[in-house]
């Protein structure tokens, strides 16, 4: 989330890394719009929810922008992907995707 110097939402930011580290079993991250807006975020440069012993899980993911500009898109599952940009890397979804995914530009991985 973005805000100005008013503390007012002015609309979503980029996302650089999500990874999953420590001891965490079950990790569910969705990606969505704060005060109304459709996006969770502008771009998300890279995520990495997979380790042993472990599950993640992207339930729901809206961006305006592009996907894994860093790097791939990694966890066991998934809901609905929605990618208003291009999609640059990899999307690794391991064991289900129970959603759609769509993209609005280029798929590039």
């Amino acid at each position: 989330m973005v805000e100005d110097a008013n503390h007012q939402y002015i609309g979503p930011g980029d996302i650089n890394k999500i990874e999953t580290v420590g001891f965490a079993e079950n990790v569910v991250v969705t990606f969505v719009g704060h005060h109304g807006h459709p996006y969770g975020a502008a771009n998300i440069k890279e995520v990495y929810l997979r380790a042993q012993n472990f599950t993640g899980v992207i339930q729901d993911l809206n961006i305006s922008g592009d996907l894994g500009e860093l790097g791939a898109i990694i966890a066991d599952a998934a809901g609905n992907i929605t990618v208003g940009g291009s999609l640059v890397n990899a999307l690794g979804i391991w064991t289900d995707m129970t959603g759609s995914l769509t993209v609005g530009g280029d798929v590039l991985a």
